[in-house]
């Protein structure tokens, strides 16, 4: 797996793509899904055809020049009971397009309930628990330079006596909220700016977070890559809660260099903070410094990678190990947003299972609580954290030959008000 060979799932599907594909990828590839209950399985081959005729070189253009196109249209009409949850789903040509929701006219901004991704050609929309809110016109619009193409449909959610109405905002937090200003008919202000560059290494990690105000329910949180709308998905992890903008991308490869932007706005005005990534492929330290890889060395490259894919599959894969402690977090306030990485081996062994556990007891995940297992990343977040959340945090990895278990304590002092 590398700037070449990328897989992908999530919402149901499994993907596999292979760019500048060579010889030396043809062959038997498996997809193998396994659960507790059983697996399985699909084999496919590829097969590499060298050489095309001429009037196949006069349609490629023509097929690289391709306007958007939706191959599977959307349900016109959804009507759910409140608490219930939808997901759409379809598929566009070609892949190389920029996709954008609307809700009502308006972009449609995600939340911890309202998921979108768009990779591979596959468009997915998630709400969950919808709400009487959440009904209205939800509009697809895909765009490249050659042309645009829309789908859309119509929801309807029916409210129920059997939820209740009122407030899900933790008594408890009040003393956050107490703290974070008062101020009304005002722009948006991050309160901590983003590093100017970060430089890393293809396959590491980045975390962005900053908070802002006012912390009143209006502003409206955008991530940008590049100047253009930033699209969730399973390596790219957006949270917008209680006043906190975060971004984790998981696994990165050199392709998600550039300038990532965080715009918070609201009716009286907007802020931004941004930072370039800068990601160094790993290729590009095997490659001579002051010349120009040939076509040998690219050759040499991909075959090295291939043979060590191949060896990796046949290789039993050993017990678990942590790569990294976990820091103890135990000058913590309340409101704060705490963030735990760590990264474990064997990464690829589809037999590995995380599982995260509080004072001993399964962690139980909510819209302050995530955790993310990716890549060999593994990652928790709260935020923002309360005095409650304080206690003894566990990781333990586990898959067919052995387990490995990391710990860290987090205290939250609770804070105190003056009136």
């Amino acid at each position: 797996i590398g700037n070449r060979i990328t897989t992908f799932h999530g919402f149901g599907f499994a993907i596999l793509e292979i760019n500048d594909i060579t010889q030396n990828d043809t062959g038997i590839y498996k997809c193998l899904a396994r659960n507790d209950k059983g697996f399985s399985q699909q084999n496919f081959q590829v097969n590499l055809i060298e050489c095309i005729n001429e009037q196949q070189q006069q349609m490629q253009p023509l097929q690289e020049q391709e306007k958007p196109q939706f191959q599977q249209p959307l349900n016109e009409d959804i009507q759910v009971v409140e608490g219930e949850s939808i997901h759409v789903a379809t598929t566009i040509i070609p892949h190389d397009i920029q996709l954008e929701w609307f809700h009502n006219g308006k972009p449609l901004q995600q939340s911890s309930r309202i998921k979108t991704t768009g990779d591979f050609g596959y468009v997915v929309l998630e709400i969950s628990k919808v709400e009487p809110k959440d009904s209205g016109e939800y509009l697809l619009v895909a765009t490249n330079k050659f042309g645009i193409d829309t789908v859309k449909f119509n929801l309807d959610c029916q409210p129920t006596s059997n939820i209740d109405q009122g407030t899900m905002f933790d008594p408890k937090y009040k003393s956050t909220l107490q703290m974070l200003p008062t101020q009304q008919n005002m722009a948006p202000k991050f309160n901590r700016k983003l590093p100017e560059q970060i430089n890393v290494m293809e396959g590491q990690s980045v975390h962005l977070e900053s908070d802002y105000q006012p912390f009143d329910g209006t502003v409206k949180i955008e991530f940008l890559k590049n100047g253009k709308p930033l699209i969730a998905n399973e390596r790219f992890q957006t949270i917008n809660e209680f006043s906190f903008a975060i971004l984790d991308i998981v696994y990165l490869y050199e392709e998600d260099s550039g300038i990532y932007e965080i715009h918070a706005i609201n009716q009286y005005g907007h802020d931004v903070i941004s930072t370039r990534v800068n990601v160094q492929s790993r290729d590009q330290q095997r490659s001579p410094s002051d010349e120009i890889p040939t076509i040998n060395y690219i050759d040499h490259v991909v075959t090295s990678r291939t043979t060590h894919i191949q060896r990796e599959k046949e290789t039993r894969y050993g017990s678990p190990k942590f790569e990294l402690p976990l820091e103890d977090k135990t000058n913590l306030k309340e409101g704060d947003c705490v963030h735990l990485e760590t990264r474990v081996t064997p990464a690829t062994d589809p037999s590995l299972t995380i599982d995260w556990f509080k004072d001993n007891a399964p962690l139980r995940a909510s819209n302050r609580i995530r955790t993310i297992s990716e890549f060999g990343f593994v990652i928790l977040e709260i935020s923002p954290i309360c005095p409650e959340d304080s206690g003894l945090y566990t990781v333990r990895a586990t898959n067919t030959v052995g387990e490995a278990v990391l710990s860290t304590r987090i205290f939250c002092h609770e804070s105190t008000t003056t009136t």
